[in-house]
């Protein structure tokens, strides 16, 4: 009975100590609603929901309305982050990956070109919640 005891109190001191100094961060979805803009490029996404099953409902401008695919949202670690598919005629295929950055209230991350095969780094900015 003794050793149970100890087992028990060593267990429990392990799993403090393993959860000490981890983080734990809750991270908001609902910060990706609102307009925002492509810095230096009249493209825009305006996410109007945001899905508790990962689903995000958006509209993408690249000075008219763009056709889209996949568009979803999911945590990596402690980051928020983004996924939207384009289908438009000119750019079948072509995605952004963003993360959003918290302390600019921003979007950053990259923009796969499936015409010219090439990934860009891309910036949005909000321009309205």
């Amino acid at each position: 009975m003794k050793h149970k005891v100890k087992y028990s109190l060593l267990l429990l001191f392990a799993v403090i100590l393993s959860s000490f100094g981890q983080k734990q961060v809750k991270v908001d979805q609902r910060l990706l609603v609102g307009e925002w803009s492509r810095t230096a490029t009249p493209i825009q996404i305006k996410i109007t929901e945001v899905l508790d099953n990962g689903k995000l409902e958006l509209t993408y401008f690249n000075v008219k309305s763009i056709h889209t695919g996949k568009a979803y949202w999911l945590i990596k670690g402690t980051f928020l982050s983004l996924y939207v598919e384009l289908l438009d005629e000119n750019s079948p295929g072509s995605f952004y990956k963003l993360n959003y950055n918290s302390e600019r209230d921003m979007l950053v991350g990259d923009f796969f070109d499936v015409v010219d095969g090439l990934t860009y780094p891309v910036e949005f900015v909000r321009t309205k919640q």
